[in-house]
């Protein structure tokens, strides 16, 4: 892992990055939504950018980040993704080209990758990073921020790995709905 050293520390906290409903327009048979979910530790940075593997791809940047989690959702070609920076502040960063933090976006789906984990020491000028799966987190997020678009597109767990959680949970929580509607 390649940093360079924060020279003073720079703390600010802004309210997690929300999608609204009317912001989702419908997908493009090479596109998909990506629920961009970051889980932040420490030390706050002021920006994480996600790269697309592709030459000449799209990039997109989570900002107004604060402790806990944070969410964005977004529309994105199809293809592989990377968690590629990491800004501390206007002059420090994380380098993650060569940590593998990939995630893919498949077609006419709404993508989830894993929260991105993120835990910033400044005593030590360190920074732990890993993946964890919250995806019944994810789906009260969609729940509560974009329920038509939820309606109109599955949720897929997009890493190499099957998890039968998010059809289950999905089943559990329609039924649970079903049961206070009566």
């Amino acid at each position: 892992m390649t940093f360079k050293i924060p020279t003073f520390l720079l703390m600010s906290c802004f309210g997690a990055v929300a999608a609204s409903e009317s912001s989702h327009s419908p997908l493009d048979d090479d596109e998909g939504y990506l629920v961009m979910a970051l889980y932040i530790d420490g030390r706050v940075p002021n920006s994480i950018k996600l790269r697309s593997q592709a030459l000449f791809g799209r990039s997109d940047e989570m900002s107004s980040l604060k402790q806990g989690q944070n969410f964005k959702l977004v529309k994105l070609a199809a293809g592989k993704y990377s968690w590629d920076r990491i800004n501390v502040n206007n002059v420090n960063y994380f380098d993650l080209r060569d940590q593998s933090f990939d995630i893919t976006v498949h077609a006419r789906k709404i993508n989830y990758g894993g929260h991105f984990m993120v835990d910033i020491n400044d005593r030590f000028n360190t920074a732990t990073f890993n993946y964890v799966n919250r995806s019944s987190e994810v789906i009260d997020y969609l729940k509560n921020c974009c329920e038509a678009l939820n309606q109109r597109y599955p949720l897929v767990f997009s890493v190499d790995s099957v998890d039968p959680f998010i059809e289950f949970y999905t089943h559990l929580t329609a039924g649970a709905d079903n049961k206070g509607a009566q």
